[in-house]
């Protein structure tokens, strides 16, 4: 279940504020997750192909069904934990520059995102996160279209943290 208000021109005129609200429910062949989280963030458009994002994630998770072999898979079963709250800041960026945002059949788009959770925003896990992509489109003939996509991303724990939870894996 989703709910989101979103309000353009707040608080500036070329920016977007939002909040969302998520209850959801991830089913896994090894484990069931059940989740809580909201997401304030505010996006700039800084020029017609540059656009900024900050955000903050306030996330409580609890798992279940958590077969023994993940258990042991992922470490000392003493370190694994079954819920926690996650909270996070981050900051991204994004620059496009396609024919159509929407349906694009040439152009470039280029986008990064750091975040951190734990550490100074509290909750029960410390991890850092770098989040890289990019998408590439060039016409062939008649409506065929060559689309690639690349994503590159690292999740680490820091500062004690003993693993990164599984909701937080990539």
């Amino acid at each position: 279940m989703d709910a989101s208000l979103s309000q353009p021109h707040f608080p500036f005129h070329r920016s977007t504020t939002s909040i969302s609200f998520t209850l959801g429910q991830q089913r896994e062949s090894t484990y069931r997750d059940d989740s809580v989280l909201t997401t304030p963030k505010v996006g700039w458009w800084l020029d017609d192909n540059l656009t900024a994002t900050t955000y903050f994630v306030f996330r409580y998770d609890s798992l279940s069904e958590v077969s023994a072999a993940t258990i042991e898979d992922l470490g000392p079963p003493d370190q694994f934990q079954k819920s926690g709250f996650t909270n996070t800041f981050g900051l991204g960026a994004r620059w496009t520059d396609f024919d159509d945002p929407a349906n694009p059949t040439s152009g470039l788009g280029l986008s990064v995102a750091s975040e951190i959770s734990g550490g100074f925003l509290g909750g029960d896990f410390n991890l850092f996160r770098l989040i890289a992509q990019g998408a590439y489109y060039q016409p062939l003939f008649a409506d065929l279209v060559l689309g690639v996509e690349l994503r590159g991303a690292t999740v680490v724990p820091y500062d004690g943290t003993p693993q990164v939870p599984l909701w937080a894996r990539l």
